[in-house]
C-alpha cells in the first residue's frame, strides 16, 4: 500500500514504522490500529467506516441514495430502522469535511480557489457560463467571480 500510494502517509514513513496499538472502536467493534513513526501516532481507519464512526458504509450509502430522491427521514426509518436524527446527521456530516488536509493524487487535476472577500469560490478548470455564474449571488459578486476566473490561465 505505501508504494502504490505513498500520498496517503507522511514522507517519514520510508524510514519505518512500528505498530503502536489495536483496540476496537466503541461504536462499531471494528478494530482501529495505530503505528508510530518518529515518535508520532498515527490512526489507520478502514475505508469501510463512515467518518466519526456513525456507520458503515455499505448501508448508509443505499439509505443517501434514497434521500436523492428526497424520500423523508421517517420513510429512511421505516426501511432502514435507526431514528430520524440519525439520518439528518448522517446527511449533514457528508458536508463535514475539510479541504485542508486533503489528500490529492493528480495536482494538475485541483480546481481553482480564489478569495471573494470572506468566502470562497472553487472554480472548474473550464469556461463557465455566465448562468452558472448568476448562482452565485448579487452581480457584484459575480463581477468579482468572472474577473477572478479570467486572471487564471486555464
Amino acid at each position: 500500500m505505501i508504494a502504490l500510494y505513498p500520498e496517503l502517509f507522511p514522507n517519514e514513513i520510508v524510514d519505518g514504522y512500528a505498530m503502536k496499538d489495536i483496540r476496537p472502536s466503541k461504536k462499531q467493534g471494528v478494530p482501529i490500529r495505530r503505528i508510530e513513526i518518529n515518535n508520532v501516532a498515527y490512526t489507520i481507519r478502514p475505508s469501510f467506516i463512515m467518518p466519526y464512526m456513525t456507520g458503515m458504509t455499505d448501508k448508509i450509502e443505499k439509505a443517501l441514495f434514497l434521500r436523492k430522491f428526497d424520500v423523508p427521514f421517517w420513510g429512511l426509518v421505516y426501511v432502514f430502522g435507526k431514528y430520524s436524527m440519525y439520518w439528518y446527521r448522517i446527511e449533514q456530516s457528508l458536508g463535514r469535511n475539510s479541504l485542508v488536509g486533503t489528500t490529492v493524487r493528480n495536482p494538475e487535476d485541483i480546481l481553482i480557489i480564489t478569495d471573494l472577500g470572506e468566502s470562497f469560490c472553487i472554480l472548474p478548470k473550464k469556461p463557465i457560463s455566465s448562468d452558472y455564474a448568476a448562482n452565485f449571488g448579487d452581480s457584484e459578486t459575480c463581477s468579482v467571480f468572472q474577473q477572478g476566473f479570467e486572471s487564471f490561465d486555464v
